[in-house]
Order: C-alpha cells, then structure tokens, then sequence
C-alpha cells in the first residue's frame, strides 16, 4: 500500500521541523514537532525510531541529583533493581531503533553513543554499582511532555508490553502510545485491560 503524496508532504513538513529544532537544540520543539508527524500518520515509516532517538536524547538531559546523567531513563529501564539480563533485551530494542544505519534522525547517532554508554555502566557489575553509590535512591522520570501537546495532560499508565510509564492519548484515557515498544494500546475504559494493539 503506497501513500498519498500529500500525506507524504503533510508528515514531512513536521518531521524537517522536528529535525531543524534538533540541530538547534530546543527538544521541547523537537517533541512537539515528531508528535504531530506521528499524529498525522502514526505508520509513516521511521517514525517510531526518529521518537525513540529524541527521547533518549531528552532523557540524557534530565540529570540525576548528583547531576549525572540518568543511565536507566536513557535505556527506558524504570526499576533500578531490573536484573542485567532485561536491561540487556531493553538495550537490544532500542540499539535496533536507534541505530545510524536503520534511522535517518540527526539524532540518531548521539543516541546510539548514549544507549551504548549506559549499556556499558548498567551491565557491568562494578561500574552499576558504584554509579548507583553516587547517584542515590533513584526514582523513575519521565521525559516532560511539550506544552500544549496531549504527552501528559491526561494522566499516564504502564505500557502493558514493556511497563515503561506511558501518557494517555486523549482526555478520554483511552489509548497510549509507548515509544520504546513502538505499539499503540487502545483500551474500553481508563482501567480495562488493552482491547487491542497496533
């Protein structure tokens, strides 16, 4: 199924945007910018990896008390205590999204360093735990949602596939998209169990 070229011209145009706020570094913008390419056409191809490289980027910025960068928010990992073997498959996922060969995104190769380097701290014994000595109790941040947009504004759930903390779609709470796993969960109620999955 190919598509229309004014779809094709309606996605792009966010998409550059997304791309030219990267290059300036405002990744509110960038956000902001990549949500509405997805909204417009949620399959647009490379999409889901252009999200996943702007909010690893995004979750590299938000700092630890100790002002050092978050090495489990950069691979999407919420627990602290996520055994070497999960944290492995999570690497493993997003070094597939994230990667300069299979994503176009500007923001694809600084992304790939920063998974990688928090792959190599987080799987190795002594370096996880003396990064996590310095770093303190650590509690799960979610990247900040752009103002305006919908990331946030309605509440978050759990993705049911890889249990990373999603935001809510629409005022209704009906749907979440997760950007690691890359799936959108639709629900019949806030609280019901995912009707489907696309």
């Amino acid at each position: 199924m190919s598509i229309p070229f004014s779809v094709i011209k309606s996605v792009t145009r966010p998409r550059n945007c997304a791309e030219e706020s990267f290059k300036a570094q405002d990744l509110e913008s960038t956000i902001k910018y990549a949500d509405i390419a997805k909204q417009l056409h949620p399959q647009f191809d490379g999409i889901d990896q252009l999200l996943v490289a702007y909010h690893v980027h995004v979750s590299a910025s938000k700092k630890r008390s100790n002002d050092e960068t978050d090495w489990y928010a950069v691979l999407g990992v919420v627990n602290a205590s996520t055994d070497k073997e999960s944290i492995k498959k999570q690497f493993k996922k997003m070094a597939i999204m994230v990667h300069p060969d299979k994503n176009s995104s500007v923001a694809a190769e600084g992304a790939f360093k920063l998974i990688s380097e928090a792959w190599n701290v987080l799987s190795d014994p002594t370096l996880r735990k003396n990064y996590d000595l310095r770093s303190g109790p650590r509690s799960y941040s979610k990247p900040s949602a752009p103002p305006g947009a919908s990331s946030g504004a309605f509440g978050s759930r759990e993705c049911p596939r890889c249990s990373r903390p999603c935001d809510y779609e629409n005022k209704k709470r009906t749907s979440i998209n997760c950007l690691v796993c890359g799936r959108r969960f639709v629900f019949r109620t806030s609280s019901a169990k995912p009707a489907s999955s696309c």
